[in-house]
């Protein structure tokens, strides 16, 4: 009759299905049972990570609408409870979504919000994944060697801070590198990508964010 470690226990079940596409729909139905039971027991930090779960599972399962619903409101609900990296985090994802349904500006608007975020919380160890998941607005709006670049500098952050990427953000993160290569070719492609792995953390972040050329 435990119905907190009931719905906690949902939860991650059902995040765990991220890492096997074909078990997301199973995983969804797990978070929104999870949802259901934190919503009853108005267990705020709960919701939040349901709904945030559910936007996981929807968008690696290909339904953006749902997924944008369920982002926006981990942003409502991190907002109200001044959970400011989950608020940040809630913008990146919401950034791939709007990528996905070729809202182009707004994904990079939302990245951006997300990375100016995390540069305000001093948290590192998303900052080089933001800085690959720009690479796809970016080459969307017509800028593939921009990037490459931050594709570049992304992978050597992460190699130096350690940091390892989830599944349901890699194959993003993958997709808009196969786009940028093809649209470059592999001889500019590998040019940029040098290009961005001699940036440090400080000099990408001023790049990614437009002061610098």
């Amino acid at each position: 009759d435990d119905e907190v470690g009931m719905a906690w226990a949902l939860n991650w079940l059902g995040a765990h299905t991220l890492a096997f596409p074909d078990e997301c729909r199973e995983g969804i139905l797990m978070c929104e049972e999870a949802l259901r039971l934190f919503r009853k027991l108005d267990d705020q930090a709960g919701i939040l990570n349901a709904v945030n779960n559910l936007g996981e599972l929807s968008r690696r399962d290909g339904d953006y609408e749902r997924a944008a619903r369920a982002y926006q409101e981990a942003i409502d609900i991190a907002r109200e409870e001044g959970a400011e990296l989950r608020q940040a985090l809630a913008l990146g994802n919401l950034g791939y979504v709007a990528h996905h349904q070729g809202k182009y500006e707004r994904a990079e608007a939302n990245i951006l919000k997300g990375l100016i975020l995390l540069m305000e919380l001093e948290n590192t160890r998303y900052i080089p994944l933001y800085l690959a998941a720009l690479a796809g607005p970016l080459a969307s709006l017509g800028n593939p060697e921009k990037a490459a670049q931050l594709l570049g500098v992304s992978e050597v952050l992460q190699e130096t801070l350690g940091v390892v990427v989830q599944a349901g953000d890699q194959f993003e993160v993958e997709r808009y590198e196969a786009v940028v290569r093809e649209q470059l070719g592999e001889a500019a492609f590998e040019a940029a990508w040098v290009q961005g792995r001699a940036m440090s953390l400080e000099e990408a972040v001023a790049y990614a964010l437009g002061s610098e050329k």
